[in-house]
């Protein structure tokens, strides 16, 4: 989100007063950010992850306490890496520059 490009995206998509200190998704011109953002790229995984998107029935504020719960845990849970993982020259064109 500290790009410029981000920042330009942002700017022509996002309405909100305040940006989330989470996960923002543009897609297709429409911006889901926080649950709404992991649960629509879950949606578009492979099985069983795809699985996951139906968790959009639960409310909004529900999973996103799920969320930020997680979000609190995850090093705890998964550890922390020292470096950022650079993506595979074949998943270059997913990432913003």
């Amino acid at each position: 989100m500290q790009s410029e490009v981000a920042q330009k995206l942002l700017q022509q998509h996002w309405e909100g007063a305040n940006l989330p200190d989470s996960i923002i998704l543009i897609d297709q011109g429409r911006v889901y950010a926080q649950s709404d953002a992991a649960l629509h790229i879950a949606a578009h995984l492979k099985w069983p992850y795809a699985l996951l998107g139906m968790f959009r029935i639960v409310p909004r504020p529900i999973r996103d306490a799920v969320y930020d719960w997680i979000a609190r845990n995850r090093y705890r849970w998964f550890g922390k890496q020292d470096q950022c993982m650079l993506p595979r020259p074949e998943w270059k064109s997913r990432f913003l520059n």
